[in-house]
């Protein structure tokens, strides 16, 4: 499992799975929106914690730098919170939600996963050959 893979699992988990309907007003009230991305890190929170943080280490390849869970977090909350998935339907003139009920959902999906592949490079950081600049197990940073 690549990094992107591990990224999109977690945001399957909190987007979906510990997502209730109350919070689906995250855009209409920011404490809504803070609720549920609360709630969207629980995934990130455990995996850090689990190869990272204080854990077992089990994906030691895949390491989740805490910038990296720091700005998918705030990508979340401005996306969902300004329903910026419905702006870009207006602004590109798709199909409105009327016509196509899936619509938003799909759109919505896109962009966070769009965010992912950017910040996922920086994931893949400790996966560089030979010859890059990277993170040691001591937590400096050396040229291999």
């Amino acid at each position: 499992m690549n990094a992107l893979a591990i990224l999109f699992a977690c945001h399957l988990v909190g987007d979906f799975l510990l997502q209730n309907d109350w919070m689906q007003r995250k855009s209409k009230s920011s404490f809504v929106c803070t609720v549920h991305v609360a709630f969207y890190a629980v995934p990130f929170a455990l995996f850090w914690w689990f190869n990272d943080g204080y854990g077992t280490n089990w994906y030691r390849w895949a390491r989740l730098p805490e910038l990296v869970v720091l700005l998918i977090l705030c990508e979340h909350w401005l996306q969902d919170r300004f329903a910026l998935h419905l702006r870009w339907m207006k602004i590109f003139g798709q199909t409105t939600p009327d016509k196509w009920p899936v619509g938003p959902l799909c759109i919505d999906q896109a962009l966070h996963k769009k965010s992912f592949n950017g910040l996922s490079h920086v994931c893949t950081i400790r996966q560089a050959p030979v010859g890059v600049l990277c993170d040691t197990p001591s937590g400096k940073a050396e040229l291999r």
